[in-house]
């Protein structure tokens, strides 16, 4: 996932000569001076932090053994980190961002992340070298980026995915996959890559503004 990430930056800064301007621009929700992991992790609420996820989806059981889960965006983002938090994968993205947060909307899931390349650089040799080079086609660009993947999620091999037709955005600069297919980034690796759910096998997916329902069957 992250090499994607990297790959979508480098191609994009290249191919695209004022990208830079637009690549600087973080999202309003992101505040520099604060951590957002430590902030996000406060945010779950007493419940939720004090029981952990297994109780959490516990307290969900009638609808999780109805095969059918609701979450609100809050519930969703809790779940996600700590699915993340369970994944070998998705702690390495942790460790080389400053804040992740999904926003649900009618039609669309965002997932976002602001990455520190510094971290990136430092978590191997091939990582240094691609933040290098985005560095090299870039001079002027923070260390700190934002990134955006946004499209229609599906449930693929029980986990939550995109559609072909999804959106990255970078800074505050959008770009179909269509456009990122034509830059040669390997957009056929991205749309494979997928969110599991700790406890859970996602069978369907419904979205409402701020809202998920999710088709799932239990993993043991």
């Amino acid at each position: 996932m992250i090499r994607i990430l990297l790959s979508i930056v480098l191609l994009a800064v290249i191919a695209v000569g004022a990208i830079w301007h637009y690549s600087r621009s973080l999202p309003e929700w992101y505040q520099p001076e604060i951590n957002h992991h430590e902030i996000d992790a406060e945010k779950l609420g007493e419940q939720i932090s004090q029981q952990g996820v297994g109780q959490f989806l516990g307290s969900k059981f009638a609808g999780v053994m109805n095969g059918n889960l609701q979450l609100s965006e809050a519930e969703f983002n809790v779940l996600l980190r700590a699915s993340l938090q369970a994944d070998p994968d998705g702690r390495r993205l942790l460790s080389v961002s400053d804040a992740l947060k999904v926003e649900i909307r009618q039609d669309e899931l965002e997932l976002g992340i602001v990455l520190d390349l510094d971290k990136v650089s430092r978590l191997d040799a091939r990582s240094r070298r691609a933040v290098e080079r985005v560095s090299e086609a870039l001079p002027f660009l923070d260390s700190k980026v934002f990134l955006a993947v946004a499209g229609q999620p599906v449930a693929r091999n029980d986990e939550i995915a995109f559609t072909d037709d999804f959106t990255v955005t970078i800074g505050m600069l959008p770009v179909s996959s269509d456009l990122l297919s034509q830059l040669g980034v390997p957009v056929h690796k991205a749309s494979r890559a997928s969110l599991p759910l700790q406890y859970l096998r996602v069978k369907s997916i419904q979205l409402e503004q701020d809202r998920i329902n999710l088709g799932v069957l239990p993993k043991f």
